[in-house]
This record gives C-alpha cells, sequence and structure tokens, in this order.
C-alpha cells in the first residue's frame, strides 16, 4: 500500500508543473485539455492493463482463505452497509482521520501565505509545499513498510503525533529555519498515514468489504474535513494572522489521537 500510494505523490509533484507550463505557454482552456488528454490516453490504458479487482483474475487466491483442493474461492458477501456503520471502529476512525484530514489540509492550503505572512519570500512559501509533497513520498514508503512489521494503531498514533508536532513548531511562528524541518515532519506523517489507513480498514472490516467500507467512511471525513478552511480563514481575520488557526489545528490533531484510543483492530471491533 505504501508503494501504491507513492504515485499520488509524484503525480502531485509532476501534474502541477506541467498545468503551470501548459497555462502560461498556452493559456488555461487549453492546459485543461491537455490534462483531459493525458487521463484518457496515459492513465486510462494504464489502469486497464494493470488493475485487477480479485486475486484470482492473476491466478492468486485471497490470504489466508482457499480450499483443500487449491480451487481459489470466489469473494462473496461481506459486511453489508448497517453492519459497518453500527461498528464503533467506523466512527472511530472516521472522526479521527476526518479531525486530522481537517487540521492538515487547511493548514497545507495556507502554508505558503503563511510564511509570507512571517516576512518570507514567496519562493520560500512554494518551496514549503515541494517538501510536504518530497517527504509525503517517503512517508508512504516509511510508514507502509512499519506497518506490516508493528503494531498498526500505534503506527497510526505516531503519525499523528508527528503532525501534531509539525502544528506546534508552525503555530510558534519560528524562523524559516525551523519551519523547513516542521513542514518535512508534517509531509512525512501525511503520507505515512494512507498506507496505515489502508491496512487498517482491511484488518477491522475485511478485504471482502474493504472498498464498501471505503465508501461509506468518505461522506464522514468530508464533513469533518471541510470546515478546516472556513475556521483557518475566519481566525485570521480575527487575529490578524495564521498562529491561532494553526494552534487549534494543532489541538484537533491531537484529539484525533484520543479518539482513537477505543479503537480495536479486529473484525468484530
Amino acid at each position: 500500500l505504501g508503494i501504491t500510494a507513492t504515485g499520488t505523490s509524484v503525480g502531485g509533484v509532476l501534474i502541477p508543473g506541467l498545468v503551470s507550463y501548459w497555462v502560461v505557454s498556452d493559456g488555461w482552456r487549453v492546459a485543461m485539455d491537455n490534462v483531459a488528454l493525458v487521463t484518457v490516453l496515459v492513465v486510462l490504458p494504464i489502469v486497464i492493463l494493470s488493475v485487477r479487482g480479485r486475486p484470482e483474475d492473476i491466478g492468486l487466491q485471497i490470504e489466508g482463505q482457499g480450499h483443500d483442493d487449491g480451487t481459489p474461492p470466489t469473494p462473496e458477501g461481506g459486511l453489508t452497509a448497517r453492519q459497518i456503520l453500527t461498528r464503533p471502529a467506523y466512527w472511530y476512525l472516521s472522526l479521527a482521520l476526518g479531525t486530522l484530514f481537517c487540521a492538515y489540509t487547511a493548514t497545507l492550503a495556507n502554508l505558503s501565505f503563511y510564511a509570507t505572512d512571517l516576512g518570507y519570500r514567496p519562493e520560500q512559501g512554494a518551496r514549503l509545499i515541494m517538501l510536504v509533497a518530497l517527504f509525503n513520498f517517503v512517508g508512504k514508503l516509511v510508514f507502509g513498510y512499519l506497518a506490516d512489521r508493528l503494531d498498526l494503531k500505534h503506527v497510526l498514533w505516531t503519525g499523528i503525533g508527528l503532525v501534531t508536532l509539525a502544528l506546534v513548531v508552525l503555530a510558534l511562528q519560528p524562523p524559516y529555519l525551523f519551519i523547513v524541518p516542521a513542514t518535512m515532519l508534517m509531509g512525512l506523517a501525511t503520507g505515512g498515514v494512507l498506507p496505515v489507513w489502508g491496512a487498517i480498514m482491511a484488518r477491522v472490516f475485511g478485504l471482502i468489504s474493504y472498498g464498501k467500507a471505503m465508501g461509506l467512511m468518505g461522506p464522514v471525513l468530508s464533513l469533518t474535513t471541510m470546515p478546516g478552511f472556513i475556521v483557518i480563514g475566519r481566525l485570521y481575520d480575527l487575529s490578524g494572522s495564521y498562529q491561532l488557526g494553526i494552534g487549534v489545528f494543532a489541538g484537533l490533531s491531537l484529539l484525533a489521537a484520543l479518539i482513537l484510543l477505543p479503537l480495536r483492530l479486529d473484525e468484530s471491533a
């Protein structure tokens, strides 16, 4: 999962650069046409040729399952939507991750403005965004590796703890010398949360119900994430700086860790 998730980091670095080049050279309409062409002519064929929906499509069987004669089982059944929604683990994960994403995404969206607000050059602010993308890539590999070897809940807590630490440092409005490692730490941790989240979902809800559980979690994540952009903007208007907003988000990140305290990583959770 960690290796697979690095694709979003690579795309997060390459695509904005391509779009910026196309917008400057040919305008935004041509840029959007080019993005559509890349999606249809490059991305879609790769998906069709490489992505498979079930292990038996490539001669494998679901891990830990199978018949004595070696015939792979046919995935059937799984949890119903009601069973997923009534599991406490669904709500612990949804609310904890939604709270974390609320703090992280709103901070990231204002990171370059935060730097320039402190008196640093625009290019220094843009460099912070690039550092987040780069260390997102590293974090997915590192945390994906750890997820195979350590307790998943502890690994997720580690990621949330590092995000909290990074936000606390940023809220102190330190010199740029300290903003850079805090940004790197935030990128590392938030990138690492993604593969760990996926592994926990498979553990708690089972492989057959994985997609359904992830889909049902989407609305809760969206509803808890979106207010962060309004909150940081409003707090900036009231205080004249990003310090208060980022401080609140550090508290929200800590709250996310506390929400996970009763989470049990088994399929009856």
